[in-house]
């Protein structure tokens, strides 16, 4: 999955207090700021005719609406995590993490010459050959673990496995004649 990375104190740079709050105080300043929002659009357009997905940035939100997906990391705020991100796709916040951005996410944070490290994020060791962890996204919802490896030259994910948890998505009643 395509994805954009930033920083939160960037995402935040006016608002410092949101910028260090959680994921879960992060979405909900995000979703309540429409010109904020209309931002990152703009930088996921930006992104998505850097990539070639789109010619123009304003043409991504209705050629490409999913793809790329925007996420802005933070330390954790949790020591369940090894940091915090928060994932923006289809114009919305995300209520927990989407399971192919964390897979890009992995990714992301194994690689050297990221921009996770140069966050001031958690490094991970790394061999002559790449880097293997288990890495934990901290995100609105909670925490998503996600078990990868990576290979330094050329960089490429050689693996990533995660456990999904399930969470109640309907709650009703049937009634069968």
């Amino acid at each position: 999955q395509p994805m954009v990375f930033m920083r939160a104190t960037d995402l935040f740079k006016l608002q410092p207090e949101v910028a260090s709050a959680g994921p879960k105080a992060q979405a909900e300043a995000l979703k309540n700021d429409a010109a904020l929002l209309r931002r990152v659009e703009r930088i996921r357009g930006v992104a998505a005719v850097r990539m070639g997905i789109v010619e123009h940035w304003h043409l991504a939100e209705k050629e490409s609406p999913y793809t790329p997906f925007v996420a802005a990391i933070s330390p954790p705020d949790s020591k369940d995590a090894d940091f915090s991100s928060l994932c923006v796709f289809m114009q919305k916040i995300h209520q927990a993490y989407p399971v192919t951005g964390s897979v890009a996410t992995a990714a992301a944070a194994l690689l050297e010459g990221s921009i996770f490290p140069e966050a001031g994020l958690k490094t991970f060791p790394r061999s002559d050959d790449g880097c293997k962890a288990l890495v934990r996204i901290g995100h609105p919802s909670g925490v998503m673990e996600v078990d990868a490896a990576v290979r330094t030259e050329p960089p490429e994910l050689l693996r990533a496995a995660m456990v999904r948890t399930a969470r109640c998505l309907m709650d009703g009643q049937v009634y069968i004649p």
